[in-house]
């Protein structure tokens, strides 16, 4: 069942509609994953020398262009229609940026995004939350892993076997008891803890909240619940397991990646 969107009061600059910006009036699975992404990579502020312009900002490392370029640009072209997108490149950061008042308006009052710093206060809109669609949440879960999680191998001692290991490191702390909520919800066993972490640009400590998928079963539960758009992660699980001669089966299942089975 669609969730419908009161999208009555976002207001509309001229330059939206001159761009004939579209602004959803239901909930679906592609707009919870987009609200994802911009849980885990995105940033909305007010830039301009009044800081009256809202600026969308998705950053990545350029390794993920492909998956920014590929699939957020396009997810966000059919969602809001956005087509004029500025590409920017920083060392090895890659950078999309694109403006809106009334996405802007759109993301505070429906999913109540911050404008603004988000890392320390953001959270997954109750809205999203409290859908009885597995599937809008899946998507948004997909959309913060894809941007914000790390895969990865260790090897352990007794039988060389790998130990899958997807772990997520944030500073907003309901975040991470919400995402251990919903994860437990598709029946995926994680962990969270926190732990300080020194700074060095700032030279000061901070904490950080960490959420963590480990195991094999876990990491099944989780590709065939959830899975990946990213090819980050499909691609690490083809480098690292396939020499090892682990035989792995990874196929695209509809509009994400499954991990059939995995002998750890």
């Amino acid at each position: 069942m669609s969730i419908k969107l009161d999208s009555s009061q976002i207001r509309c600059s001229w330059a939206d509609k001159r761009k004939r910006i579209i602004i959803p009036k239901t909930l679906t699975p592609r707009l919870a994953e987009i609200i994802g992404i911009h849980i885990g990579d995105g940033s909305l502020h007010l830039s301009g020398r009044n800081k009256k312009s809202p600026q969308f900002q998705y950053s990545c490392h350029i390794e993920e262009k492909n998956y920014c370029e590929k699939f957020v640009i396009l997810l966000l072209k059919k969602l809001f229609n956005v087509k004029k997108i500025r590409r920017k490149h920083y060392g090895n950061e890659y950078r999309i940026v694109f403006y809106s008042l009334a996405l802007t308006n759109f993301y505070s009052t429906i999913f109540n995004i911050p404008i603004g710093k988000k890392s320390r206060i953001i959270d997954i809109p109750n809205i999203i939350t409290n859908s009885n669609n597995e599937k809008i949440i899946s998507a948004c879960l997909r959309g913060i892993v894809d941007t914000d999680f790390f895969l990865y191998f260790v090897k352990r001692r007794k039988n060389n076997a790998l130990y899958p290991v997807l772990r997520g490191t944030f500073a907003s702390k309901k975040l991470v008891k919400t995402l251990k909520m919903l994860f437990e919800r598709f029946g995926i066993n994680c962990c969270r803890y926190s732990e300080n972490r020194y700074d060095k640009r700032t030279k000061k400590t901070y904490p950080k909240h960490i959420v963590q998928i480990s195991g094999k079963k876990n990491l099944e539960r989780f590709i065939d619940k959830i899975g990946f758009h990213n090819e980050k992660h499909v691609n690490k699980l083809t480098l690292i397991i396939g020499p090892e001669g682990i035989r792995t089966h990874l196929w695209p299942n509809g509009d994400h990646w499954f991990l059939r089975s995995v002998a750890l």
